[in-house]
């Protein structure tokens, strides 16, 4: 994601700080856009 590269490539983190919560973060935007595309096919 935007941030968490943002974050890396200014080096205010190290990549290995983020790489657990930039995983979650893909996950959880996953979860969303398969839940937003199954709304829209039911309607």
């Amino acid at each position: 994601m935007y941030w968490f590269e943002l974050l890396v490539e200014s080096e205010i983190f190290k990549p290995e700080k983020l790489s657990d919560i930039q995983n979650e973060a893909d996950e959880l935007m996953a979860i969303f856009v398969s839940s937003v595309k199954k709304v829209k096919e039911k309607k």
